[in-house]
């Protein structure tokens, strides 16, 4: 019903709209009209510009094409938990550290392309009366 009223008055503005856009057909008489031009306030030079051809000599460019995208991101990351002893949820103190390293080498090489990523993550954890993890 919403839509069927949305597009009932799409189509009336639209044919509003339309009937608004007349010619305007009256004549007006303009050889009685004295019209000048102002002058432009900012004049122009005019004259005659010449070209003169240059010799340019082509540069050898000694370019090595990489088909090679390299990205890799390095990141430390470090957290510690501390809980007093008169909190009734409990909890155990804790610190932990933790350290990642991503990388990703993409070969392209018109229409041959190969992806290759490695994700590496290493951390420890001390909880309180244990052994590090």
């Amino acid at each position: 019903m919403k839509r069927l009223l949305l597009t009932s008055l799409t189509v009336l503005a639209t044919c509003f709209s339309l009937s608004a856009q007349e010619i305007d057909t009256v004549p007006i008489p303009v050889k009685d009209m004295e019209i000048k031009l102002k002058r432009n306030p900012l004049p122009s030079r005019t004259g005659v510009i010449t070209f003169q051809p240059v010799d340019l000599k082509p540069a050898l460019v000694q370019a090595k094409i990489n088909y090679w995208t390299t990205k890799a991101t390095v990141g430390i990351n470090a957290n510690q938990a501390s809980f007093s002893d008169n909190w009734k949820g409990g909890g155990v103190n804790s610190v932990a550290i933790g350290a990642l390293l991503n990388h990703k080498a993409e070969y392209s090489k018109e229409s041959y392309s190969y992806t290759s990523e490695i994700i590496l993550q290493y951390g420890k954890v001390k909880n309180k009366d244990q052994l590090q993890k």
